[in-house]
């Protein structure tokens, strides 16, 4: 078989990520955003869990390592400045996330703000405790989502404060996660498998078609689906009509168009 010819030098291959811009958005728009990005690769943890998650007297929380608290120093200094405020953030072992209002109308995207935070926390850390000055404490990209409301304000902050919580669920009841369980919604019992805690996703659509949508109707959802993807939400469907089959397996399609998105899609 042929060989075939080395791609040219200034190729780089496409590696799928969930860091894309909102292509709607006005990234120097007044709003609300949760901020999620990365711990840079052979870098130590920015924190460490503790707490029970049955104690209302000791409840899961983070406990910061000098290098989280160089990083939540900065967080404090952009909340400090005049067109920001951080309302809400937790710093994990391995990733963070912030609840970031924008006041007024902005020079650059909110993207330029971000890096600021991550270039400032990472030259802290290099000049408190002389490091290797070509890492970096954080991974390149970050993840946004859009609040569209008040409510989904909230959703964003209870989801940033519970994420210790969650993340010990999973570390000691790894059980929970791979076999079916039993749970009262309403008057109903109803058995569920596989990850429960997809239901408290701050950013959940539900895909649900009717033939008596208007256009307007149709796009409104399909928006709403889209954007989902687009920030790893959660999509539920009853899956019950024809209708509802037919546009799932269209939205399928949609996904494998765009690979610059991904979903993951989880069997109850």
């Amino acid at each position: 078989m042929k060989p075939e010819n080395p791609p040219p030098h200034y190729f780089h291959p496409h590696i799928p990520h969930n860091c894309r811009r909102a292509r709607f958005h006005n990234y120097k728009a007044p709003g609300y955003y949760m901020i999620s990005f990365n711990k840079g690769d052979n870098i130590p943890n920015f924190s460490y869990l503790a707490g029970d998650i049955r104690s209302s007297i000791n409840p899961p929380h983070t406990i910061l390592t000098p290098i989280g608290e160089v990083i939540d120093s900065n967080i404090q200094d952009i909340s400090q400045m005049p067109e920001f405020e951080i309302l809400n953030h937790v710093i994990m072992p391995d990733h963070i996330h912030l609840l970031w209002r924008v006041k007024e109308w902005l020079p650059r995207d909110l993207g330029h703000y971000v890096a600021y935070l991550k270039a400032q926390s990472t030259a802290l850390w290099h000049e408190r405790f002389r490091t290797d000055p070509n890492l970096s404490l954080f991974s390149q990209k970050f993840n946004d989502k859009i609040s569209f409301d008040d409510a989904m304000t909230e959703r964003f902050s209870r989801y940033i404060s519970d994420n210790p919580r969650r993340r010990l669920t999973v570390m000691n009841h790894p059980e929970l996660f791979s076999r079916a369980h039993r749970v009262r919604i309403l008057d109903k019992e109803m058995d569920f498998y596989g990850n429960f805690q997809l239901l408290k996703h701050p950013i959940i659509a539900p895909a649900v078609v009717s033939s008596r949508y208007s256009d307007e109707e149709r796009k409104r959802y399909e928006f709403a689906w889209e954007e989902a993807i687009r920030t790893q939400g959660v999509l539920i469907s009853p899956l019950i009509s024809r209708s509802h089959c037919l546009s799932l397996n269209a939205l399928a399609h949609w996904i494998a168009s765009h690979p610059t998105e991904r979903m993951t899609l989880t069997q109850r």
